[in-house]
């Protein structure tokens, strides 16, 4: 018995020893899953987006937004390769275990990093151009309609200020300084489609913005080159991305960051009686009342909302976004709306043919308000609003500007498509075609309706009336390339060829009726008008460009590097014998770092040395100025009866030779990093002269042309020099990490020509105030738009001093002195200096970025130095109106003071002169943002991923001594910026939100 049972046992014991066997063998066969999570190893950061692949297979998935992964092995014997762009790749063996979580590290040089620039990408490392990239991520600190806004102080040679703080305003941006006296904008390429404004784009929709500064970055786009040009990706999935839903609402108040200091009412009342004795009687009874308190709303509201789908499965890749934008203006009926919806997507459809398509799509609805801001800095601050009725009061010397407000009634309506739909064929691997068609649409319904009323014998409209104007702007862009990559050895190539032709076409009609039968909003239409009279006018134009374009970016071991590039563009706004430009351009570099002869210096990583030269153009003028117009709103009386009859003349004269503005450009540039990448710096010295800049000058009378006629010729040059500095450092300490960003750019402009045929032409006024005054000018050896007017010397302070002293007509005691420069006794124009320029000699910003693991502070600055503001709107005056409160140190008997004149409400201290100027220095903190990481774990609970609250603060306070709303001043005309005339105020705005992704 016992015998047996053992042998039964051993026939158990075998049959479980082969059952294990083949069960263990099956296992091993049978694929497993593998899943872990992959981060950073300096900050443990997730990383999104990395690439597994199991080794020597095309088999691979790639990590979602929290950076986890799943994938499934054949078996213990499997490698799993991850890789990233600018982390080191990593293999792991996945035997005997099921989770693989991943630690990658950086680089030790970001070299590899591919850089975005025209009709292509190439490596940092190859890299000869001046190029700065901001991220998307950089771009959203910043609560504006604008993408634009966002970079101030965010890119060196980049200077970007505000036309106005109204809703929706426009950016004005420069880059290296002003080149032309012309259009100075620089174009926007947006996912390959080049325009010329980008404001309706939704900030949360843009993965990068990279700014081309130098010809060897620019040229390759040509006659649009020469103002820089920015290029705009937007977000895009990716071919086998897992899903990913990300959500952001934001909610912000806004507020004035000051008032300017203006007279009280009883202060106003006793300048009253210094201008006029008894003009107030009892000066304790007068009201004090603060027209700008009563404009400005309190707390008005910035509300946004973003939605957004991203992934792709093995042959599509997609990116689907809708945002809504909803600024209420610290301005009654100043509100902005935009509604944006966006659509990128990228099918393989085969493996050797891909098409695509990126599509924008806004909509905007806009109130734009009066231009009360003047009013109530005008605005005698004893009349009050209302009457003992109710109703709207007189506001001696300038208006009621409540009044303003009520009765204005204005709206715009755009809509905007972009569109570039493509197809790329590759071929041999190496080579890829690429075609692809790009629409531009724009449409714009304008209506301005203003009602009859009556406020005052000068604040009045006697019959009501209706504006409606249309503006339909569309063009479209075909273009084809071939682009060809090899590396060969130590040899990388890297070039493409292309031929493009584009046409723009442009309308705005309009019309004006009056008398509508009735004022309710319903009837606002042109057949509701009684009056047979329609106002009417169109001004459409057409213009059409042909181009041919090729690059080829060379590199050898890494080392010597390489790039030519050339551009010719056929425009039709010349004659055909000038119809075509030539832009040529050459860069070299030399990673110095890595020759053998570089000192071993542990501390530097990498040492790079570039310089650049070449051609750039600009063709921003209007499309008929070759031409001599003919004008036929004209008419004289003759015939019997006599009648008006109508007529036709030269109304403008052209010119058929004209051609494009070329701009000549050198840069030299250094970078580096060292400490192991935590040091960056970047260092561009440039300088751009550009010829042949369009400029009118006069003609003799025998041309035929008619007395003081100016024809527009190729005559003017500009120079602008400078350097751009560019320093960061970045370092995590365990759970802390920080970093610190600085940037600068000097700029020196200069005009060195503007081909004067007579001496009226040896300088451009313009900056012309309301008053028909120009205080701005253009001459040679000066820079371009500088102040120009009388030097003040002091006051006179008694008889003497005006005997001794020229003055000019009408001058007494306690008025301003000025001075007479040619010493010739005689004040006149031939007085008048340069008394400030609007352009900085200095733009800068900061940032910093402090962290401890789920918290972060952020906090960016940016300031410009060395600029004047001329302060317009105080030296304006038609009538009596209010005074700013400098006027309290005034002039009131000798010695009492040698700044401030007497109190005068018209006269001789109302001349252009440097008594208006003032500094235009600031420094701004523009943005203070504080973040919270809410836990994984919980989010993962409510089915959400990662979730970031945050506060920010933005425009917390500007240092600045300018007495106005804001030291932020520009002008879209380079030869009139820097002038407050009384601008929309830039608000402060504290933000609260949240980040979720899922």
């Amino acid at each position: 018995m016992k015998l047996m049972f053992n042998k039964v046992l051993k026939i158990v014991k075998a049959m479980v020893f082969l059952g294990l066997l083949f069960f263990f063998s099956n296992a091993y066969a049978q694929p497993r899953v593998i899943s872990g999570k992959i981060i950073d190893a300096a900050d443990a950061s997730a990383l999104p987006g990395v690439n597994v692949v199991i080794k020597g297979t095309t088999t691979g998935v790639i990590s979602n937004l929290l950076g986890e992964y799943t994938i499934q092995v054949s078996g213990d014997d499997a490698i799993l390769i991850f890789s990233y762009i600018g982390y080191e790749k990593l293999e792991q063996s996945v035997a005997g275990i099921s989770i693989l979580d991943v630690n990658l590290k950086q680089e030790t040089t970001a070299l590899d990093e591919l850089v975005v620039i025209g009709y292509g990408t190439v490596r940092k490392s190859d890299l000869t151009g001046s190029v700065s990239s901001v991220k998307g991520d950089d771009l959203i600190k910043i609560p504006s309609s604008n993408p634009l806004m966002a970079l101030q102080g965010k890119v060196s040679g980049v200077q970007v200020s505000s036309s106005s703080g109204e809703p929706g305003g426009a950016a004005i941006v420069r880059v290296r300084g002003v080149g032309t006296l012309n259009n100075t904008n620089p174009i926007f390429v947006v996912d390959g489609v080049i325009l010329d404004d980008v404001s309706f784009l939704n900030t949360n929709d843009i993965a990068s913005i990279e700014a081309l500064k130098d010809a060897s970055a620019t040229a390759i786009y040509g006659s649009r080159g020469a103002n820089g040009v920015f290029i705009i990706t937007t977000k895009m999935g990716g071919f086998g991305k897992e899903a990913q839903v990300n959500f952001k609402s934001e909610l912000s108040v806004q507020k004035l960051q000051k008032e300017i200091d203006v007279l009280s009412g009883r202060e106003f009342a006793e300048v009253l009686n210094e201008i006029t004795p008894g003009t107030i009687n009892n000066l304790d009874a007068v009201a004090d009342y603060d027209w700008q308190e009563s404009i400005f709303q309190e707390n008005p509201l910035i509300k946004s909302y973003d939605l957004s789908f991203m992934g792709g499965s093995d042959k599509m890749g997609y990116y689907l976004g809708a945002g809504v934008y909803d600024q209420d203006g610290i301005i009654p009926k100043s509100t902005y709306k935009r509604y944006n919806f966006k659509l990128n997507t990228d099918y393989q459809i085969k493996k050797n043919i891909k098409v695509g398509s990126n599509m924008s799509a806004s909509y905007i609805d806009d109130d734009n308000a009066p231009n009360v801001v003047i009013s109530a800095y005008r605005a005698w601050p004893i009349d009050e609003p209302y009457d003992a009725n109710n109703n709207f009061a007189e506001v001696r010397g300038t208006g009621n500007p409540l009044a303003a407000i009520e009765y204005s009634n204005s709206n715009s309506k755009n809509l905007r498509l972009i569109n570039n739909t493509y197809i790329e064929l590759t071929l041999l691997k190496d080579i890829k075609l690429k075609s692809s068609y790009q629409l531009d649409y724009s449409a714009q319904r304008e209506k301005i309706f203003s009602p009859e009323y009556y406020v005052s014998p000068t604040q009045q409209v006697t019959r009501n009336s209706l504006s409606l104007d249309f503006t339909e702007d569309r063009r479209w862009i075909w273009e084809n390339t071939a682009s060809y990559y090899k590396e060969i050895g130590e040899h990388r190539i890297n070039a493409v060829a292309g031929i493009t032709a584009q046409e723009l076409y442009y309308e705005s009609p309009g019309m004006t009726v009056n008398r509508l039968i009735n004022e309710d909003p319903t009837f606002w239409y042109v057949n509701a008008a009684l009056s047979d009279t329609v106002y009417v006018g169109d001004s459409p134009y057409e213009t059409s460009m042909s181009s041919f374009l090729g690059r080829v970016n060379y590199s050898f071991n890494g080392k010597y590097l390489f790039t030519a590039s050339f551009r010719a563009d056929g425009s039709s706004k010349f004659e055909s014998n000038n119809q075509w430009g030539y832009f040529p351009t050459f860069a070299t570099g030399w990673n110095i770092s890595d020759e053998d002869f570089f000192p071993e210096v542990d501390a530097i990583d990498n040492l790079k040395i570039r310089a650049s030269w070449g051609i750039i153009g600009n063709e921003k003028i209007s499309w008929n100025d070759r031409y001599s117009l003919i004008g036929n709103d004209f008419g004289a009386v003759f015939g019997s009866p006599e009648l008006i009859q109508s007529g036709a003349t030269f109304s403008g004269t052209g010119n058929d030779l004209l051609t494009w503005e070329s701009t000549y450009q050198t840069n030299l540039g250094f970078e580096l990093n060292a400490f192991s990448n935590k040091f960056t710096a970047e260092v561009d010295f440039y300088r751009k002269e550009t010829k042949d800049i369009l400029v009118y000058l006069s003609v003799p009378g025998y041309y035929g042309f008619g007395s003081y006629a100016k024809v527009r010729f190729n005559a003017a040059n500009v120079l602008n020099r400078g350097m751009e500095l560019n320093l960061g450092w970045r370092e995590k300490k365990g759970d802390f990490f920080y970093s610190f960003n600085v940037l600068a750019t000097t700029v020196h402009n200069e005009v060195l020509e503007l081909g004067a045929t007579s001496p009226s032409d040896s300088i451009i006024y313009a900056g012309s105030l309301s008053n028909g005054q120009r205080v701005t000018a253009t001459t040679v050896g000066n820079s371009i738009g500088y102040f120009l007017g009388y030097r003040i010397q002091g006051v006179f302070q008694n008889q003497d001093d005006l005997d001794t002293y020229p003055s000019i007509y009408g001058q007494k005691i306690g008025d301003l002195i000025y001075e007479d420069v040619v010493k010739d006794g005689v004040i006149n124009e031939k007085d008048k200096v340069e008394i400030g320029s609007p352009i900085p000699d200095l733009i800068y910003g900061f940032s910093a970025t402090l962290g401890y693991k789920k918290f972060s502070v952020s906090m960016d600055f940016q300031g410009q130095y060395g600029n004047e503001i001329y302060n317009g709107k105080n030296q304006t005056r038609f009538s009596l109106y209010n005074f700013e409160g400098k006027v309290r140190d005034r002039w009131n008997g000798e010695g009492s003071s040698n700044t401030e004149p007497k109190i005068t409400s018209l006269g001789g201290n109302y001349q252009t002169s440097d008594y208006f100027i003032e500094n235009g220095s600031y420094l701004r903190l523009r943005t203070l943002l504080i973040s919270y990481d809410l836990p994984e774990k919980l989010m993962e609970k409510a089915g959400l991923g990662k979730s970031i609250i945050y506060l920010r603060g933005t425009n917390i306070f500007t240092l600045s001594s300018y007495s106005g709303y804001s030291p932020d001043i520009g002008g879209f005309d380079p030869l009139s910026t820097g002038i407050d005339q009384g601008i929309y105020p830039i608000t402060s705005a504290y933000s609260l939100g949240i980040n979720v992704t899922f």
